[in-house]
């Protein structure tokens, strides 16, 4: 009776771990990027040398697959807006930013689905849902 009590709780325990604590791992690329607005496109322009980058020889060996393929969706991300950022007027600038943002994130989800593991969340959800979630998303990890 003990030992399948003692079995009972260690799947219980299992079983929370894998719904709550899934979230354990801090992903070294802080990720998804929040959207471009007309409240920070200008700072993105600004400080857009200062943004993050991710070159492939200082990505450790250590970091898995979906960190190296979010840091590639940044990386595709900051070099778009860069292209974006020499644009005038600033209506033109965000409607390109925005345009970065997205083509960045579909690449990256085009990506997520050519491995065999399991793509990100809001890959798995089309059209204005998958940004919806992009957005809820860095919401989330950015705090704001």
């Amino acid at each position: 009776m003990a030992v399948r009590a003692i079995l009972t709780f260690i799947a219980l325990l299992s079983i929370y771990n894998a719904k709550y604590g899934e979230s354990q791992y801090v992903d070294p690329v802080p990720f998804p990027p929040a959207p471009p607005t007309s409240a920070n496109v200008g700072a993105i322009c600004s400080y857009g040398n200062y943004g993050p980058r991710y070159p492939d020889n200082s990505i450790p060996r250590s970091w898995s697959s979906h960190s190296r393929r979010r840091a590639a969706a940044i990386n595709r991300l900051e070099s778009g807006y860069q292209l974006c950022c020499n644009k005038t007027p600033v209506h033109t600038k965000l409607s390109c930013a925005y345009q970065a943002w997205m083509e960045s994130l579909s690449q990256f989800c085009v990506e997520e689905f050519s491995t065999m593991t399991v793509a990100y969340h809001c890959c798995r959800v089309e059209d204005t849902v998958r940004w919806s979630c992009f957005y809820s998303s860095s919401r989330q990890t950015h705090g704001y």
